[in-house]
């Protein structure tokens, strides 16, 4: 086999000439980064990519009618860090607004349009669920406090050394799933559905997984132009 193999004819694909020190494979957004990263370091990198965000695919069918991507080519947050590790405002970074709003439809019919700032969002689920809205301003109090205190966490440090109560919240977030959680804050189904989306877009993780609760708090530990989550 590996006689018939070194006898076949190369392929069309591109080729690489000269020498390289890393190879990145995955043209996603932290393909890209790493491979950035690498090339500021002073090392020769190639970045490969089969597909995602890197050519243009079908969308994918997920409710009759209704298409959408995978999500691989989105970002829910840019780290400060990084945007000054790459110095992207001087290529050219730009948001288009600090928050842009959110609309959810769900099967029965309904939707919700959710300000781009979570503070404030509790008008907009109150008018839905409004006897969720007070509980809704209490839960993202406290997620929002653990997601900024778990921040160095989720970037690869430590785990933070809390006090209570908020070290009580942090350990039953941490390895609680999505659907213990948000069954146990909420009542209403659609305010539910849409927290589960948010937190579970471009990952594999399923509602009733446990530890899919951290899915949640890394995404909201962000920040993008200055605001959190």
């Amino acid at each position: 086999m590996g006689s018939d193999w070194a006898q076949r004819a190369p392929g069309k694909g591109g080729r690489i000439e000269g020498g390289v020190d890393a190879v990145v494979v995955g043209a996603s957004f932290d393909g890209f980064v790493a491979a950035a990263l690498l090339g500021k370091a002073g090392l020769k990198t190639v970045l490969l990519g089969a597909g995602g965000a890197a050519l243009q695919e079908e969308p994918r069918e997920f409710w009759g009618g209704y298409f959408s991507a995978d999500g691989d080519h989105l970002v829910t947050h840019l780290d400060p860090q990084l945007i000054a590790s790459l110095d992207l405002y001087r290529h050219g970074l730009e948001y288009a607004a600090r928050r842009l709003d959110s609309v959810y439809f769900f099967a029965d019919g309904g939707a919700l349009l959710l300000n781009g700032d979570l503070y404030r969002s509790r008008e907009s689920v109150v008018a839905m669920a409004e006897h969720d809205g007070e509980r809704f301003a209490d839960f993202l109090e406290t997620a929002l406090d653990a997601a900024r205190a778990l921040r160095p966490f989720f970037d690869g440090g430590d785990l933070p050394a809390l006090v209570p109560p908020l070290s009580v919240e942090v350990e039953r977030f941490l390895s609680a799933s999505l659907t213990d959680i948000l069954d146990g804050a909420f009542d209403d189904p659609h305010l539910r559905a849409l927290l589960t989306a948010d937190a579970l877009l471009a990952t594999r993780d399923r509602p009733g997984d446990a530890f899919s609760f951290a899915a949640l708090l890394k995404r909201w530990s962000g920040e993008v132009a200055g605001l959190q989550g």
